[in-house]
């Protein structure tokens, strides 16, 4: 049987199946990666003892694709090309807050989904409620992005004095330089004409005087956050600052979030 059955009447399902797709799309096109997940299996669970609203979580995530050949044809579901896995975000929260540890997953291609649920169901015999649905399946967005930062923040992931507190330019953006000074705030006031050097600068993009600012701060080899509302040049100035670093001989790394600001860059 190739086909997964769902409680929702065909109207409804073509509009739910509409959304989901375009959402995917845009999640692809936007960030380049995929969050579209066949989720198989729920976890049932409850914050406390005495919380009277159950939560449920997914046990085991598959990565999918959803497309259909022409806007008449039915959607199809098929696997997508990274390998599936457990909830990372499940397996933390109840490592960290009921001290369970979640059955190790081992290999993608080996696994056996009944036996995990299994396994999953003797952790957590002795929390009252819990129980696991083995019978559940459900089509949904999952993003493990913040949680992999938040799994970067762990102090033990870290060699002792190495850990992201101890970084110079984190302790300034919380307030304080490696001196223990607040960061001075950018003046505008100079007159920019006067300073020395400032005609040489490259300016592969027209920059007003606040733009400039920017490429003249980063030549005192400042750490810079830059802030401006939409289409107030953020990326002309990014521009510049790399044309600038790139004419000094030096290497540039650049990253974001979302693929859209990689191409206004790199003219894509």
């Amino acid at each position: 049987d190739l086909k997964l059955r769902t409680p929702y009447q065909p109207t409804q399902l073509e509009l739910r199946l509409r959304d989901t797709f375009r959402d995917a799309h845009t999640s692809v096109e936007e960030q380049g990666v995929n969050i579209l997940y066949l989720a198989l299996g729920m976890l049932e669970w409850y914050e406390a003892d005495d919380s009277s609203d159950s939560r449920s979580a997914p046990l085991i995530l598959i990565p999918v694709k959803l497309h259909r050949a022409d806007i008449a044809a039915k959607y199809k579901l098929s696997l997508a090309d990274d390998d599936f896995g457990p909830n990372l975000s499940l397996g933390a929260k109840l490592r960290d807050e009921f001290d369970i540890l979640l059955p190790e997953f081992g290999d993608s291609d080996a696994l056996d989904p009944e036996r995990y649920f299994r396994e999953v169901g003797e952790r957590i015999e002795r929390q009252d409620r819990w129980k696991v649905k083995s019978d559940e399946i459900q089509l949904g967005f999952f993003s493990f992005s913040k949680f992999l930062l938040y799994k970067d923040l762990y102090s033990d992931q870290w060699p002792e004095g190495k850990t992201p507190g101890d970084n110079p330019i984190i302790q300034s953006l919380f307030g304080s330089d490696q001196h223990g000074e607040p960061p001075p705030p950018m003046s505008y006031a100079e007159n920019l004409d006067k300073v020395p050097g400032i005609t040489e600068l490259p300016q592969i993009m027209d920059a007003d005087s606040s733009r400039t600012q920017a490429i003249v701060e980063a030549q005192k080899q400042k750490t810079l956050v830059i802030q401006g509302p939409p289409s107030a040049g953020k990326s002309q100035t990014i521009a510049n600052l790399i044309g600038n670093a790139v004419s000094n001989i030096q290497t540039v790394l650049f990253m974001a979030e979302k693929i859209a600001a990689l191409e206004v860059l790199s003219g894509g």
